[in-house]
């Protein structure tokens, strides 16, 4: 499963991520302070009333998270909030090189190789989209 992220303001402006970096962002960016506050229900559409029919007939099961539903909006002070963690994230991530004997050898601080870490690109593109405001989260 892939997701397309799209700005609310202006809808021309989107951009791709797979599910495992967009599920690892989300992880980082928690481990580095983010709060998320939730997303906000989508207003329905054709296409989306199978989708989310028990969040319309109940709505206290809509849950706000980030990855189910096509459509969800994330609010422009989450957003904020979610590119300054990426930032602090992305400051203390970014490998530390070492010269030895003319070759590179990238160190990283404390991260498990258990756990795979979106890439360094990923969490820069995400900072500059989200340094946009409110998003829509589509399923694609």
């Amino acid at each position: 499963m892939n997701y397309r992220l799209r700005s609310q303001k202006q809808p021309e402006i989107t951009t791709r991520i797979n599910q495992s970096s967009w599920y690892g962002s989300l992880e980082l960016a928690q481990e580095y302070g983010w709060n998320p506050m939730g997303t906000i229900l989508p207003q329905p559409s054709y296409k989306m009333v199978s989708q989310v029919c028990n969040e319309f007939l109940y709505p206290d099961l809509w849950r706000g998270d980030y990855w189910t539903y096509s459509g969800s909006l994330v609010l422009f002070e989450d957003a904020l909030n979610l590119a300054d963690a990426l930032e602090d994230a992305f400051l203390k991530y970014y490998p530390v090189f070492v010269t030895y004997l003319n070759f590179f050898y990238p160190f990283r601080n404390n991260h498990s190789a258990k756990k795979a870490k979106p890439s360094i690109s990923v969490i820069r593109i995400l900072i500059d989209f989200c340094r946009m405001g409110s998003f829509h989260i589509d399923l694609v």
